[in-house]
């Protein structure tokens, strides 16, 4: 039984090794190549981090033998969300709403459905 545990993280390590690298570089270049005015972006990953963190959701999915799915999903989602960043002035990029007076009973609504032709 331990012979078995140790192919199988084994042959996890051997499998997950070359797509965790070459998907951490991919992200980081899909980053890089995102612009939006004067804003850079980056993300904030490594393949040994990448392939740690698939490997540990593998052995999870195959020791609860499915049940830790929705976990997993929760922990991919977390993970992808903490790691971009970005460089540059964001201050300037600011959101507001706009202050011009806008329609009171539903005809913003109804212009989106089109029933002005009616």
């Amino acid at each position: 039984m331990v012979y078995f545990f140790v192919f199988i993280v084994l042959a996890g390590i051997v499998v997950t090794a070359p797509i965790s690298f070459y998907k951490a570089r991919e992200w980081q270049y899909f980053a890089t190549c995102i612009k939006f005015q004067d804003l850079n972006f980056r993300f904030n990953i490594t393949g040994w981090g990448f392939m740690l963190f698939a490997m540990g959701n593998n052995l999870m999915i195959y020791f609860t033998l499915g049940l830790a799915t929705p976990y997993i999903y929760t922990r991919y989602i977390r993970y992808f969300e903490e790691r971009p960043e970005y460089q540059g002035d964001a201050e300037a990029l600011i959101v507001e709403q706009s202050t011009e007076e806008g329609p009171t009973r539903g005809e913003g609504l109804a212009d989106v459905f089109d029933v002005g032709g009616i």
